[in-house]
């Protein structure tokens, strides 16, 4: 699978640049930034990898509006975003009731600034999940899976995709004892602190639960034809996450508490097996029906 080793060579060459950036970067702050060399490495890697992924981009004929499922008229791709957000509202709701039902997260105690945080939250959560919904589905379901779909067909651009998507999450630099001022290769040693903890399979339910996600998604951006409900729905999910964890906790105490992961107390075996079970009935054809799609001559007028 060519693309996918493409894009996996330009993680690694962003990793790398970053890990081997961050010491020297670190040395060039003012001495009261109060940041450490693994707090930069992902932050530096992200930079390198916005010119490196545009002329990868361009390399494998995936620059455009239409190569990136996006080929649609504005107005009816803010429909379609609007109504993945409503669709993704109302998979991830029983999920957070369960939750919530069997004593795995409990509701937070009240505030006393309850309604100014409840503000906060959601305006955060609003921005977070369309910055994020938007970022990461033009990256991983319309150039990651859109180059692995024209390579090899839907069924290894959607394993393969959704693999890379989920063990991205857990790509991240670890605290290492490091010197004063940071030696050249502390970024490199909290770098690969980061991808050991990954390889020790820690948070496996919360990986298989991100790549559960990631076929999901998969799946939606090939029966619609383009990205607006994707974008929709995993801001939806980032959103709903963001004020579950806000206004509950985990109790890990409790026997329901395996339930979730550890990566962010929400995505574990529940949604493994509550996504797992969406997905046969997407397959099944009870949900996803096709429409919006872009290889329509009239969903190409620009409105």
């Amino acid at each position: 699978m060519k693309a996918l080793g493409l894009f996996l060579l330009l993680l690694a060459a962003c990793l790398l640049a970053g890990a081997g950036a961050a010491p020297w970067v670190l040395r060039a702050l003012p001495e009261g930034a109060g940041l450490e060399v693994h707090q930069l490495i992902t932050p530096l890697a992200k930079l390198c990898a916005l010119p490196l992924t545009l002329l990868l981009l361009i390399r494998l004929g995936l620059w455009g509006r239409r190569p990136l499922a996006l080929a649609l008229g504005w107005r009816l791709l803010l429909r379609e975003i609007g109504r993945g957000w409503l669709l993704g509202l109302a998979i991830i709701a029983p999920l957070a009731a369960l939750l919530l039902w069997s004593g795995a997260r409990t509701p937070a105690p009240w505030p006393s600034d309850l309604w100014a945080l409840l503000w906060r939250t959601v305006l955060i959560g609003l921005l977070a999940g369309l910055l994020v919904g938007l970022v990461e589905e033009l990256f991983f379901r319309g150039a990651v899976y859109g180059a692995m779909r024209q390579e090899r067909g839907f069924v290894w651009a959607a394993i393969g995709s959704s693999l890379y998507y989920a063990a991205l999450h857990f790509i991240a630099p670890r605290r290492v004892p490091t010197a004063c001022p940071p030696q050249w290769d502390d970024g490199l040693r909290s770098l690969g602190a980061g991808l050991y903890r990954l390889a020790e399979g820690a948070h496996l339910d919360s990986l298989l639960a991100l790549w559960m996600v990631g076929l999901l998604l998969a799946l939606v951006r090939e029966r619609r034809g383009n990205l607006g409900l994707c974008i929709g729905m995993h801001a939806a999910w980032v959103f709903a996450i963001r004020l579950l964890r806000d206004l509950s906790n985990v109790d890990w105490n409790a026997p329901a508490s395996l339930l979730v992961g550890r990566h962010d107390g929400v995505v574990g075996w529940l949604a493994t097996g509550y996504l797992a079970l969406l997905m046969l009935l997407a397959l099944a054809g009870r949900a996803l029906p096709r429409g919006a799609n872009q290889d329509d001559p009239r969903a190409l007028n620009p409105v």
